[in-house]
């Protein structure tokens, strides 16, 4: 008995299932390891809040600058053993902060890989966030808010400075009593005389 090989089209057909199986596992692969360093991301971001709260707590500012793979001490106190890095470049998340020596805000950025994540919308980052509206999700001390695309940064409200100096009270103007105008007298009309031709 002769045995018969495969013909032309049915190797195509082949090669095309093959194919179309491989791609469709890539991309549920590549999607689901998108969402998990995205879900990273945002735990990341989110628990950096207590710390920083307790940075602020300890000296009245925020750090100036935050350094992912470093601790977070203050006055010898560790309130963050380690800083996360971004879960796929291992490099700093994006920190911003009013850029004095005792910062009064932060705010802090990161792009999601996921674009269709409802955490983006929910933040209003759809058209992007931060400078030059480069990220798509973050977050921010309670006293600010992230900066939205197309947006001027607004300048940080300072404190009216106290004086000790009294305000003295402004007078209030009641109306002075007038007199009335004394009647002025009329001469009264004296009848004319009639006179006789």
């Amino acid at each position: 008995m002769k045995s018969r090989g495969f013909t032309l089209l049915e190797v195509v057909i082949s090669v095309a299932v093959i194919s179309t199986i491989v791609s469709f596992v890539i991309s549920q692969t590549t999607s689901h390891f998108q969402r998990g360093r995205d879900s990273a991301r945002k735990t990341a971001l989110n628990n950096l809040n207590l710390p920083l709260e307790q940075y602020y707590n300890r000296t009245g500012c925020y750090p100036q600058t935050l350094t992912c793979g470093q601790p977070l001490i203050v006055n010898g106190v560790t309130l963050l053993a380690i800083i996360p890095c971004d879960p796929k470049t291992g490099t700093s998340y994006y920190y911003e902060s009013d850029g004095t020596s005792c910062s009064s805000w932060y705010k802090i950025y990161t792009n999601l890989e996921f674009d269709g994540d409802p955490s983006i919308t929910f933040l209003g980052c759809q058209e992007g966030c931060g400078p030059s509206c480069l990220y798509n999700y973050g977050a921010a001390s309670t006293n600010t808010r992230l900066l939205y695309c197309g947006e001027e940064p607004t300048p940080t409200p300072t404190q009216p400075v106290a004086t000790n100096t009294p305000v003295p009270p402004t007078p209030t103007l009641s109306p002075t009593p007038t007199t009335a105008p004394a009647p002025t007298a009329t001469p009264t009309p004296t009848p004319k005389k009639k006179f006789s031709e």
